[in-house]
Formats: C-alpha cells, structure tokens, sequence
C-alpha cells in the first residue's frame, strides 16, 4: 500500500486571498487510526479514504480562515492588520499541524502493517483484526515542530536539492535554494515531482525577483525552461517558480535575480488623518480570471484620496507593482469599490492588497 501525502502543511503568510466565507469552523477527525501491527488491509483503505475527506475538509476551513483574514484587515494600521495576522497564522497552523501528523501517524502504520504481514508469513501466521487506536499525538507535535515562522516553512517531505547564492546587501541578504517535494504525484499517466525555486529575504526591504530553471528534458507540459518574477516581502521567503516533471527529469540549471525595491516617498497627509472602510469587498472576486490561469501572485500597494462623507476612494493608483499589470488593474478596481470615510476632509492614503493562489 502506497503512503499518503498530504500538502497542507505549510504555514500561510497571507493578509488578503481569493477566497472569503465567514463563520469559519474547524473540521475535526471523525476517525481514529488502527494500530498498523494487527489492522487489516480493509481497516486500512478505510481510514485512508478518511483521510482524504478530512484533508478536504481542512482545505476548505483554511481557505476560509484566509478569505475571513481578508476582510478583517481592510482599513487597520500595521499594528491591527499583524495582531489579525498573527492569529491567522495560528488557527491555520493548528490544523495544518494536525492533518499533517494524522497523515504521517497513518503512513507509520502502514509500514508497521506491512512489516507485521512479511514476519506472520515467515512464521506461518497471519495478523488479524483490531480496532485498537494508536495514539498519533506525538506525530501531531512533531508535525507542529517542523512549522518554522510564517513565510519560510519547510512542509514534510520538501528536500534541498542544491543552494544557489547569496548576495549580500546593505541591511541583510537574500538567498535561493531549488527544493524538492519527494512526495510522488500522478501527472496524467507518469508520476511526478514538484519542484520549487524558493528565495529568503533578511533584508527589511522588498525584492523585485526574475527566475529560472532548466530540465535535462522537460516538465510534464513540455518545457525544457521555465521563467518567473514575483515581489518577495522584506523579512520574508516566498516560492518563485514551482514546477512538476516526471520523477525521472532532472533540473539542470535554476538561477535567480533580485533588486531591492526603492522605498515610497513618505505621505503629506498628516498622522492623525486616519480612514475607516465602510463597505468592505472580497478580495478574490477581483482576481482576474487570465492571472489565476497564468499562475499570477503578488502584493499591489495603492494610493487614493479619502473624504470626510462615505464614498467610493478618489484618484486611485499603483505606486508599487506586483510586476504583473493584470493583477495591478485588480487592485484599482477592488479599492474603488470600497467605501471609505476619514475623519479628515481630504487626505491621500496608502493600501497593500495581496493576490496569492491556493
């Protein structure tokens, strides 16, 4: 019996995403795992499909929690939007954590299955059924260990395949590194590896980022090459290609370039000018349907003027791109949109809306 992979175990470092829903409610297990030396091959399958279901489920309550991250951070300040974001990351982290160990906790008893069927048949005996639980709560701790700091997780089964360079700036540094995901996936009728192209960021500054990676051979659509470019927050790391390919194609060459973004000008508008969102929206319905095909992800930061009486922002513009004009127009159209007031008559302000991918 194959083991199962499960691939929501990395931690999220979101403040906006394509889903919204409200009333977020955490799935929970409905199923305990056989202990895998006395289970049978049925009582396996059928915690297995258990499994899969709840991995479902645990999709759907994270996307949830991202779409109703989204909408509590509209309008904070910096201080509002971390505390929101901080709590974010935990509930996601404490199911992500969870899933990921029931998955590892099953695949043990998979092993111990298999092991205890080859010893019963060198002996001339043969494991029967059971329905004693095994305890997988060290799994799930285990699980919640590997969870490093938001934005630069390793999930379970993510290798280092080879390290790039690093450069060295002013304030901190930015590296790349090809990682590679062991966990064997179907492409059509071959199985496949993913591959990632990740970049760290210790410098405070954002990095404007252009990558690529090269197949002895090609990816399962047919690419020898690859190229991408993506805005890597400062403190921050961020996946900037990922790519399957049969388990058989090896990647030749992965090469990545970084240029710190130039820090906005400081606003005229005095401190204690704040704006309050009125009439919220939902990030994602403002995706456009070309970037999500295309794979396009990135933060656009807006400037617009705000009046003293609820309205729809004023001279809306992008003053830093997500270096992708599809996904820049988006952020226009959500923000007005948006109805806002200030307790200022006129003020110019600025927001940072994020389109990620699930």
């Amino acid at each position: 019996m194959r083991n199962v992979a499960f691939c929501l175990t990395a931690v999220a470092s979101l403040l906006f995403t394509t889903a919204a829903q409200a009333a977020c409610t955490r799935p929970r297990p409905s199923f305990q795992i056989p202990d895998g030396t006395v289970a049978t091959q049925p009582e396996l399958e059928a915690v297995k499909e258990a499994l899969l279901k709840y991995d479902q489920q645990v999709g759907e309550y994270l996307r949830c929690l991202e779409g109703e991250a989204s909408q509590k951070v509209v309008g904070k300040d910096t201080a509002g939007r971390g505390k929101v974001n901080s709590e974010y990351v935990s509930a996601y982290n404490t199911a992500a954590d969870e899933l990921a160990g029931l998955g590892a906790c099953y695949n043990a008893q998979v092993q111990a299955s298999a092991k205890a069927t080859t010893q019963a048949a060198t002996k001339g005996g043969a494991t029967g059924s059971a329905k004693k639980p095994v305890n997988c709560s060290t799994f799930i701790q285990e699980a919640a260990t590997r969870t490093g700091s938001a934005g630069d997780a390793t999930p379970s089964g993510i290798v280092k395949e080879a390290d790039g360079y690093t450069t060295e700036l002013e304030d901190g540094a930015w590296s790349y590194t090809l990682l590679r995901d062991e966990r064997l996936r179907l492409c059509g009728k071959v199985q496949c590896l993913q591959r990632i192209v990740y970049i760290r960021n210790s410098s405070p500054r954002a990095l404007e980022c252009k990558a690529s990676i090269a197949y002895e051979g090609a990816d399962v659509e047919g690419r020898a090459t690859l190229e991408g470019k993506a805005v890597v927050a400062g403190k921050t790391g961020r996946p900037i290609i990922t790519s399957l390919a049969d388990r058989t194609v090896n990647a030749r060459t992965f090469e990545v370039q970084c240029t710190p973004r130039a820090e906005l000008p400081p606003l005229g508008t005095p401190a204690n000018c704040k704006y309050e969102v009125i009439k919220p929206i939902t990030i994602g319905d403002y995706y456009p349907d070309a970037s999500r095909k295309l794979g396009e992800e990135g933060p656009v930061t807006v400037e617009f003027n705000v009046g003293d009486k609820p309205a729809n922002p004023s001279d809306v513009k992008v003053i830093a791109s997500s270096l992708f004009p599809a996904l820049d127009q988006g952020a226009i159209n959500a923000v007005q949109a948006m109805v806002m007031s200030s307790n200022c008559k006129s003020g110019r302000h600025r927001l940072r809306l994020s389109f990620q991918l699930q």
